[in-house]
């Protein structure tokens, strides 16, 4: 059987190497799930799980379900599903729609924001169980835009979602469109 420090004797260890490694020890495979590699000690008992590689696509909808609200604080964002061109999300205290380069490298080109009463103050973007997209304040919970949407929480859950078209929708369990940026670009 091969002990850890046999593996992780170097700091960059290959998934072929692991994988070599790994079917020299008597009993051991390789088992990967997605992208995530385990070690797995004669098929059954996990013995220990390593991140070797890791790419998921980044988030395209943001929901509330009936219990919490899901809040945005400032440089996270969701992005446009198939190529993350555009992001949506809070930058520089300001809730917008922004130019994106794929996932993390969000721009200041702005597609569409919020008509918010300020930006001088630490802001975050709510979504309310109550229906309601609002940007707070971080400090004092004051409320400098809102989208004036709130029905008491019907229709839970709800789903703030960036679209390809660069169009940011906020919709119920059925997905009907409850509240939207119109922000579609052409071409």
């Amino acid at each position: 059987m091969i002990s850890y420090p046999e593996f992780f004797e170097s700091n960059h260890v290959t998934a072929s190497e692991l994988t070599t490694k790994a079917s020299t020890g008597s009993g051991t495979k390789i088992f990967a799930i997605g992208l995530i590699l385990g070690i797995v000690v004669s098929g059954s008992a996990m013995m220990g799980v390593v991140v070797v590689w890791q790419n998921s696509a980044p988030p395209s909808t943001l929901c509330v379900n009936n219990t919490s609200d899901r809040k945005l604080y400032n440089n996270e964002f969701i992005y446009s599903p198939t190529s993350q061109v555009y992001a949506a999300g809070m930058l520089n205290n300001q809730f917008g729609i922004y130019r994106a380069y794929g996932y993390g490298n969000v721009t200041s080109t702005t597609i569409w924001t919020a008509s918010q009463s300020t930006t001088s103050i630490t802001c975050h973007l709510q979504l309310q169980t109550d229906r309601n997209v609002v940007v707070y304040t971080t400090t004092s919970s004051i409320a400098v835009w809102a989208a004036g949407v709130n029905n008491g929480g019907s229709g839970k859950p709800f789903c703030l979602q960036m679209l390809d078209s660069g169009n940011l929708i906020w919709i119920n369990n059925t997905g009907s469109t409850i509240w939207q940026t119109n922000s579609a670009q052409s071409g």
